[in-house]
């Protein structure tokens, strides 16, 4: 890594001016936990996505990540993913500085806002069963794709993403049990179902593939008619329900908080496109959606009050408790009603 600070952006705009391409301006950009992001503006008008990693994250340097993921990341873009042209795509990876750790992609453009910024704002031209079906499509492609010979090279390099499983299990399993300490009133009945589901290894399962990895919301640009998944960096192999639960669970929060009503209707829509998966992938999937539920609100501000985040926690402590016994009926009455099979349940 050099000592040049491309935190900076003049240096970094100074940099990739001779290295990548003449920029007339670069704006940093807001949110994004672990690179700095900046949009450059070139001198054709057209603009770019320029990322840097540190050794720690851009928002808590206290938070050591290895900027190994910048590479990851291009190895995503850069592969053939499967695109829906017209739908959902990815950005295209432009340029990738391994010296630097500097990524710069394709950008979805200036006046793209994220979903979670449209559920929230109460967006009205939100197509919400188009957007569903869409996601649906894509992920299920995704992963059909990620099981199959046509992503070897890919699937070799990301079984190297160590730190993104480790990161992953940290924030979610890992934190689940500490988290009844928060709101022991109401969670100290599931101290259980919380030890076993956060002891249970990951199941061994034949559709083990690869996954974005932080398949959320917040990543999910919908502009202009076209819809762009971003912030490949936490991709990994692993089983398709991590991708499945994070968004389901992301979806339904504005609900939960906002009474957002928008978000249910693209989760149905999503899973029904996205279309069956073994009885195992469910179970886990909706285990996930629970702890997803439990562990994030509380440490993301601006969620609500006390009040609001002990009912959170609540619902998603019954769903980790209804999945992790396969209560199949319970489910089935439930916003994961579309992952259920009837013949799963017990008559």
């Amino acid at each position: 890594m050099s000592a040049r600070d491309f935190t900076s952006p003049n240096t970094l705009q100074s940099h990739l001016s001779g290295t990548f391409h003449p920029l007339t301006s670069l704006t940093r950009l807001s949110g994004g936990f672990a690179n700095f992001t900046f949009r450059g503006q070139l001198s054709s008008n057209s603009t770019v996505i320029i990322k840097h990693a540190e050794p720690f994250a851009a928002l808590s340097i206290n938070v050591a990540i290895d900027p190994i993921r910048c590479f990851f990341e291009h190895s995503v873009l850069a592969s053939s993913l499967p695109n829906l042209e017209g739908a959902v795509v990815t950005p295209k990876s432009l340029h990738y500085d391994k010296e630097h750790a500097i990524l710069i992609t394709t950008d979805a453009g200036e006046g793209s806002r994220d979903l979670k910024a449209l559920l929230l704002s109460g967006d009205p031209g939100l197509e919400t069963t188009r957007l569903g079906t869409a996601l649906g499509a894509f992920l299920s492609s995704l992963h059909q794709w990620g099981r199959s010979q046509a992503s070897a090279q890919l699937r070799e390099i990301l079984q190297g993403n160590a730190q993104a499983r480790g990161l992953w299990q940290w924030a979610t399993y890992g934190r689940l049990v500490e988290t009844i300490s928060l709101f022991p009133t109401v969670l100290s009945a599931y101290e259980q179902v919380f030890c076993e589901v956060s002891a249970a290894p990951a199941p061994a399962l034949a559709d083990e593939t690869i996954i974005h990895g932080d398949f959320w919301c917040g990543n999910i640009l919908p502009y202009n008619g076209v819809v762009t998944v971003i912030d490949w960096e936490m991709s990994r192999l692993g089983g398709p329900w991590e991708d499945l639960a994070q968004m389901c669970a992301e979806l339904y929060l504005p609900f939960q908080f906002r009474g957002v009503k928008e978000g249910l209707a693209i989760i149905s829509a999503f899973l029904k496109e996205y279309g069956p998966v073994g009885e195992e992938v469910a179970r886990r999937a909706v285990v996930h959606f629970g702890v997803h539920m439990v562990v994030w609100p509380p440490r993301v501000p601006g969620w609500g009050e006390k009040e609001q985040l002990q009912e959170c926690v609540t619902t998603g402590a019954e769903f980790i408790e209804r999945g992790w016994r396969k209560d199949w009926a319970w489910v089935k009455e439930s916003v994961l009603a579309e992952i259920v099979q009837d013949s799963w349940i017990n008559l």
